[in-house]
């Protein structure tokens, strides 16, 4: 009896000793689980804030670094070749700079295109001064001539200098070639094309401005458009200016008048036009007075009406201030005002970008003497410089493979955290289910040892 109570008493004991040890554990399970857990949070914390650092230093180094260095850089290169061509001073250059980018933030065309516009200016001879003073109009035709400023700038410099037109008197020209191409079937380029034929030898006839461009025009109605209606009116006007034998004789039927009798000079188009028309000059008269080419081109003017014609040439003469007037009126719209908030930013952006650049230029230049330094290296420091490469790779490498195990660790601590709370589990739910069969095993072995063992000794 002895025996059982000391064997209940041991049973006990080892059974309290257990149970004092799984609480234990469980408590130091948990605080190591609440460890991990904080570590892990805070690893994670750490690795998005650097996600969202880094994301935001990179777009902002895109967007100065590249949108803005790159664009000044373009836009100076543009004014350097503006600069050459103009043979401006250092001072002039950076008054065209500034005006291209004022101009850019009023109107529809960026400081890109302003400087196209000026290069172009620049190659018809035009000085710095004067491409300042002129750049103003070539945008309000450009924007009415909804056309690229680099062509708006190429053709009204074209037919100025064509013309023999004074710098003073682009914004009036400009305002008859947009109310032409606004109230006939012609365009500007048809306007560009037409004067290149005829410019120079209507400004030596004593032709008015207003007045070719209005029979160019009309011309454009019948379909008689672009190089067609400028090499027609110019045979037109030789015709006139040297009549040959039988045109002289169909002037003087018709009773004809084509110079004045005071100057000698061409007597205005419209003029000869309305005799020619009221005489009822045929078509085989037409043909013998202009030729082959300018004969039907004006005998499909005469059909229009000299009245119109004549209305024409007036419409052209009241045009003062349509460009601007229509410049305004495309501008003030969504889109319109759109583009110029475009091109405001786009300037704010340039000019920061500007105040960089001999900064940049100056690291640029660092980097082209350290690559012909490198560039004339002998062999051996060439084999030296391969080494040390090599071994900034190996470092790189060994630092990705570092930020992976850091990856890594967080994978581990969630993946323990799991593990803690299945042992947790085990032990709160079955450990007491283990510890009952590993009690009974001991007993077991202890009874076979003590009294089985004895009984089973007697036995044999």
């Amino acid at each position: 009896m002895s025996v059982v109570q000391d064997l209940v008493y041991r049973i006990g004991a080892t059974n309290e000793d257990l149970k004092s040890t799984v609480r234990d554990s469980q408590q130091s399970i948990r605080g190591l689980m609440s460890t991990v857990e904080r570590s892990s949070q805070t690893l994670a914390q750490w690795g998005r804030r650097v996600a969202r650092t880094g994301s935001v230093l990179t777009g902002i180094a895109v967007a100065i670094g590249k949108t803005s260095i790159d664009a000044a850089s373009t836009f100076e290169k543009q004014m350097r070749r503006v600069q050459a061509v103009s043979q401006a001073t250092a001072s002039e250059y950076r008054e065209l700079s500034a005006a291209a980018l004022d101009l850019s933030t009023k109107t529809e065309h960026s400081a890109m295109a302003v400087a196209e516009g000026m290069n172009f200016m620049a190659m018809a001879g035009f000085k710095a001064n004067e491409i300042m003073e002129a750049m103003p109009s070539v945008l309000q035709l450009a924007t009415a001539g909804v056309m690229d400023l680099g062509t708006a700038a190429d053709i009204t410099t074209n037919i100025l200098t064509g013309y023999g037109l004074e710098l003073s008197e682009l914004a009036r020209a400009n305002d008859i070639l947009v109310s032409a191409m606004t109230g006939a079937n012609v365009d500007l380029q048809m306007l560009g094309a037409s004067f290149k034929f005829v410019g120079p030898l209507a400004r030596s006839a004593g032709v008015a401005f207003e007045e070719a461009a209005a029979i160019i025009a009309m011309l454009g109605n019948a379909g008689i458009q672009g190089s067609m209606a400028g090499t027609a009116l110019r045979g037109a006007i030789t015709r006139l200016l040297n009549p040959t034998k039988q045109a002289q004789e169909v002037l003087t039927r018709l009773g004809i008048t084509v110079r004045d009798v005071n100057t000698n000079q061409l007597l205005p188009m419209v003029d000869i036009l309305r005799q020619l028309e009221e005489a009822g000059a045929s078509a085989s008269d037409m043909m013998i007075l202009f030729g082959e080419r300018a004969g039907p081109a004006l005998t499909s003017l005469i059909g229009q009406g000299i009245d119109n014609l004549e209305k024409y040439v007036e419409r052209l003469r009241d045009s003062e201030g349509l460009a601007a007037k229509i410049e305004a009126q495309l501008l003030n719209t969504a889109e319109g005002q759109r583009a110029v908030l475009r091109n405001t930013a786009s300037a704010i952006r340039q000019t920061f970008a500007n105040d960089l650049l001999p900064y940049y230029r100056t690291f640029i230049f660092y980097l082209q003497g350290v690559a012909d330094r490198l560039r004339q290296l002998e062999p051996e420091q060439r084999i030296q410089i391969i080494r040390l490469g090599a071994m900034a790779a190996g470092i790189a490498g060994l630092i990705t493979v570092l930020g992976v195990l850091a990856l890594g660790v967080s994978g581990v601590a969630n993946a323990f955290l799991s593990l803690g709370g299945a042992i947790t589990f085990m032990m709160s739910v079955k450990g007491l289910a283990i510890a009952g069969i590993i009690l009974g095993v001991g007993l077991l072995k202890k009874a076979w040892d003590s009294d089985f063992g004895g009984i089973k000794t007697k036995t044999e």
